[in-house]
């Protein structure tokens, strides 16, 4: 009931952390798909702030951070990766991000 994927109403965030702190009372697999889902449901209403947030905690910002860059937040995206997560895990943002300038000079290239 607290992951209803209804509209929001006012207290829709408010539920998504409840069902989370009671999923983490629960075990450490079954906060883990709460957070994942909840996160889910906060990108489908267009609300990738707290999602990020909520995929950070459980150690999945390499998710978040292509969330981010699915939304061309390259910027945050790379802010995100350098300070939480390992080098390897960070080039691939940041690889990712590259070929996107890349991608972008040649079409400005074309259209000169």
């Amino acid at each position: 009931m607290l992951l209803d994927d209804q509209p929001p109403r006012d207290t829709y965030y408010q539920d998504l952390l409840k069902a989370c702190v009671i999923a983490a009372s629960v075990s450490h697999e079954q906060y883990q798909q709460t957070v994942s889902v909840a996160a889910m449901q906060l990108i489908m209403h267009k609300k990738i702030d707290e999602a990020v947030q909520l995929l950070s905690l459980i150690g999945k910002s390499s998710e978040a951070c292509r969330y981010l860059q699915q939304q061309d937040r390259w910027i945050d995206a790379a802010l995100l990766a350098r300070l939480s997560m390992n080098e390897s895990e960070s080039a691939d943002v940041f690889r990712r991000w590259s070929i996107h300038l890349e991608q972008r000079n040649q079409l400005v290239r074309r259209l000169m």
